[in-house]
């Protein structure tokens, strides 16, 4: 399905996103910001570090933070491809769940769950 070859490096697509505050953490809730992205297809296609079609993503993050020290995240992420390529692409649901204990100012340890549906029409 992808023509690269083993071993090239180069640039790839084009990623602009932005996310804004909904609602700022409080005692009891956590923080919601929505996030808005578009990729858009700036990479060398003949090198396969592209797929020539333009994807949109909208998605929440949720963060509480608990006890001063321990944070809980979660981001949920909806991608919608434009496109259609080779009957493979559809839209399909990405999900970050994690858990991070500040250690201090610049160092935490981090536990972290990634969910990425798949891509293909068949759920394989």
């Amino acid at each position: 399905m992808l023509q690269g070859t083993n071993g090239t490096y180069g640039l790839t697509d084009t990623v602009l996103s932005s996310k804004t505050l909904l609602a700022a953490e409080k005692r009891y809730l956590p923080g919601i910001a929505l996030r808005m992205a578009v990729k858009l297809p700036t990479g060398d296609q003949s090198r396969a570090f592209r797929t020539g079609l333009v994807d949109l993503g909208f998605g929440l993050a949720a963060q509480k933070t608990i006890l001063a020290r321990l944070v809980l995240y979660q981001n949920v992420n909806e991608i919608f491809p434009t496109g259609h390529h080779l009957g493979l692409l559809r839209a399909y649901m990405t999900s970050i769940t994690g858990v991070e204990f500040v250690i201090m100012l610049k160092f935490s340890i981090t536990g972290q769950f990634d969910y990425y549906q798949s891509h293909s029409p068949y759920g394989h």
